[in-house]
């Protein structure tokens, strides 16, 4: 005789991780699509805006900004669409050339030369981005939400981080440096 049983659900697995990124499935799909979008645009200005606005929907974040800074004075290149104006602040102590991963902005120093429009988040995350020969520039997100971000958000911004890097490195990116 036979003994015939019905299969047994597998038990949960924990998701999978990317061995040393920390990185699960869903922020690994996230930098693919990133990647995507930077490698497959039209000009590297193109891809960062469209990874930006990515990570800023995988993130739940309310807005992105590019920033550069050159002689002592921060400027917005782009700024995702709930951003209502210009961005330029003075920055006399670098803040762009560390990563950040802040909880509450009012409780850091540098946060109060901000403009206005930044300052009415609570929480940000940033990443430098070391462009050879280019000054120093950053990738933030922001969140009205006091403790707005995790490891993990960080950690997929610090992955566009080297997305976009790598994307410079490519020889087929030598076409698209109209803005970096």
């Amino acid at each position: 005789m036979t003994d015939i049983r019905h299969p047994q659900p597998a038990p949960a697995q924990p998701k999978a991780e990317l061995p040393g990124t920390g990185a699960d499935d869903s922020q690994t799909g996230t930098l693919i699509r990133a990647m995507d979008l930077i490698h497959g645009s039209d000009t590297l200005e193109t891809g960062i805006t469209a990874a930006l606005s990515l990570c800023q929907a995988a993130t739940g974040a309310d807005m992105w900004v590019l920033l550069r800074r050159a002689d002592g004075v921060v400027t917005g290149l782009a700024a995702g669409p709930q951003y209502p104006g210009s961005l330029e602040w003075p920055d006399a102590v670098d803040t762009l050339s560390q990563p950040w991963r802040l909880g509450n902005l009012s409780d850091t120093p540098w946060c109060k030369s901000l403009p206005q429009a930044l300052r009415a988040h609570n929480s940000l995350i940033s990443v430098p981005l070391d462009m050879t020969g280019e000054p120093p520039m950053a990738m933030l997100l922001l969140s009205r939400q006091p403790a707005g971000f995790t490891g993990r958000d960080h950690e997929l911004l610090r992955g566009m981080g080297r997305a976009v890097r790598l994307a410079r490195r490519d020889p087929r990116a030598e076409h698209q440096d109209s803005v970096l």
